[in-house]
């Protein structure tokens, strides 16, 4: 059973020490996104697909689904340059029907949105950009949403300078 405290925002708190928290990281495997995520909000167990090498599909799914299930939250980034997301679909979809919290990051991609309103409509928090994502996943972690760290800071003004459609 997860034991978590809601913030100020309304969102569950993990607290240090009770459980011990994973993380799965879904989304595309070209950008290198998820060190990002793991350099920026340090403390859980990330759960990566990117990184196990497996190629067969049976061996890959079965290592997701099962990634899924003793996460406590899924951090899911729809990159605009991958490709279909059906992937990121099915994942997505898993999650919701585990009840996982679904933090869900997804720039404007106004020739996709259509697609994507169920995932939105699944999420715990969804949000427009990397930066605002790791921040709201430290925000699970008790820390404040806005980051304090001044080298994240850095990182994500620049960031946030990059052309939106570059995710």
């Amino acid at each position: 059973m997860k034991r978590y405290r809601k913030n100020a925002l309304g969102l569950p708190v993990y607290e240090a020490g009770l459980i011990s928290m994973h993380v799965y990281l879904a989304g595309g495997f070209y950008s290198n996104w998820q060190e990002l995520v793991k350099k920026y909000a340090p403390g859980p167990t990330y759960l990566d697909p990117s990184a196990t090498g497996l190629k067969n599909p049976a061996e890959y799914t079965k290592w997701d689904r099962t990634a899924i299930e003793i996460s406590d939250i899924v951090f899911a980034y729809i990159e605009p340059d991958n490709p279909g997301g059906y992937a990121l679909g099915y994942e997505l979809g898993y999650a919701d029907a585990l009840r996982k919290d679904i933090i869900l990051v997804c720039p404007p991609q106004p020739e996709r949105e259509r697609y994507f309103g169920m995932w939105k409509v699944a999420a715990t928090r969804v949000v427009e950009n990397l930066p605002y994502g790791i921040g709201a996943l430290r925000s699970f972690f008790g820390y404040d949403y806005a980051p304090l760290n001044d080298t994240f800071m850095e990182w994500a003004i620049e960031y946030l300078k990059r052309d939106p459609r570059e995710g």
